[in-house]
């Protein structure tokens, strides 16, 4: 795929352990953080009170612990930042929710050097997570170009094919999620829509948004 090898240092062993401490970034833990409370909110959602709502065939209920958004979807309980009215405002381009559905394998990839990582982050540990989870769909996260918080592979646009799509999360002016050639660009106009572009992704997979 035109990847580039991790170097490996000769460095003493106390700057191996320094490097060690550094292959995850600091708004990577916090959306590591964030994903664990919202796993312990999924175990104790079911006797948590809260706010109903109702979008189409689906219940959603707000967790008091977490406020997220649960809702029961081909019998699991899957949860979200937001719900699918609110959601669905970010323009999604036809054929992405089709292109990521059809594949086996993604790569989400994104621009290291950005500012405010947290949300991106959290976005990227999401769907790394869930697109297996409940999708069968294998998620790998790299960068758009080496940087020392991470440890990740290179990748870019160019790496993106028909058959094995690269989502770039990215800041821009707007919120939209759209193609590229075989690119599926996410672009985020301030770092929280990221979770609502997030969110989208979902919604549209689980058919909950056309």
């Amino acid at each position: 795929m035109g990847f580039k090898k991790l170097k490996r240092s000769k460095d003493s062993k106390k700057e191996i352990g320094e490097k060690k401490r550094k292959l995850i970034s600091a708004p990577a833990l916090m959306g590591g953080f964030i994903i664990l409370i919202m796993v312990a909110s999924a175990i104790g959602y079911m006797w948590s009170g809260g706010e109903e709502f109702r979008y189409k065939d689906f219940r959603f209920k707000r967790s008091e612990s977490s406020n997220l958004w649960y809702s029961e979807i081909n019998g699991q309980q899957v949860s979200f930042y937001s719900l699918p009215p609110d959601a669905g405002h970010v323009n999604v381009t036809e054929g992405v929710i089709s292109t990521i559905s059809g594949t086996k394998m993604i790569y989400i990839t994104f621009d290291p050097n950005q500012t405010d990582l947290t949300y991106l982050d959290l976005t990227r540990f999401d769907l790394s997570e869930n697109l297996p989870k409940y999708f069968d769909i294998y998620a790998v996260s790299g960068m758009t170009a080496n940087y020392t918080g991470y440890a990740l592979p290179i990748v870019t646009c160019e790496n993106a094919t028909a058959f094995l799509p690269v989502v770039y999360l990215k800041r821009g002016n707007k919120t939209e999620v759209y193609f590229e050639g075989n690119c599926i660009i996410a672009e985020a106009a301030t770092s929280s829509d990221f979770i609502r572009i997030r969110d989208r992704i979902m919604y549209g997979l689980f058919g909950i948004i056309n």
